[in-house]
């Protein structure tokens, strides 16, 4: 936590998370707080907009570990339904968002302590309705969470590589592609069982070969 951040919760302060994210196709930007408004880095936070609705939730976030990573979701209440069909666009996906948190002075009004929780992008939009009320669910996801996908096929090649940038040719003469390489995850030993002699490259234990 912000030093700053954790000494004002000894003072008349008032803590806060705000949510901020760039729409694309000339859509207003998401500027929300869980309650009240606040001007950070000079832009104006709501409690409440008229499209976007209001924060109802947000997940815990914490950081992955191994194999994981860091994800996030955030449910907006009483969107429109012009909100939901600008986060639920498959032009939206992508699109960046952070999540910080502080705190509001309650005597000046000042902000202080803000500090980043969460940077990433707008996965998807998912709408949330029952008789009573109606959210959308926008799951987040980081970099690292997109990395760690399965992308079984895409190859370290140089016709790979063209598919996808057409003319750019810095896998051209590029060796030994077909290696495996691993990573985030311990490579694989490699054994199996012998009868006897010393294979190659190796060492001979109890029956055992070991290859490096």
């Amino acid at each position: 936590m912000d030093p700053i951040l954790k000494a004002a919760l000894g003072k008349p302060a008032r803590t806060f998370t705000a949510v901020r994210g760039e729409l694309p196709d000339g859509a207003a930007p998401l500027r929300l707080l869980n309650g009240g408004q606040a001007v950070i880095a000079g832009e104006t936070y709501l409690g409440r907009d008229d499209r976007f609705g209001a924060i109802d939730k947000i997940s815990p976030i914490s950081d992955g570990v191994k194999s994981e990573a860091t994800t996030a979701s955030l449910v907006l209440r009483t969107a429109t339904a012009e909100a939901i069909e600008v986060l639920a666009n498959p032009r939206t996906q992508g699109a960046p968002i952070t999540i910080t948190q502080g705190a509001i002075d309650t005597d000046t009004g000042g902000v202080f302590g803000v500090e980043l929780l969460f940077r990433g992008e707008i996965n998807y939009a998912v709408l949330v309705a029952d008789e009573e009320t109606r959210a959308v669910r926008v799951e987040l996801i980081t970099e690292e969470a997109r990395a760690l996908e399965p992308n079984d096929e895409r190859r370290l090649s140089h016709s790979f590589h063209q598919s996808v940038w057409p003319g750019e040719l810095g896998l051209v003469h590029v060796t030994g592609v077909t290696q495996k390489d691993f990573w985030r995850i311990r490579k694989p030993s490699v054994s199996y069982s012998g009868g006897g002699g010393r294979p190659g490259g190796g060492h001979f234990d109890g029956g055992m070969a070991h290859l490096f």
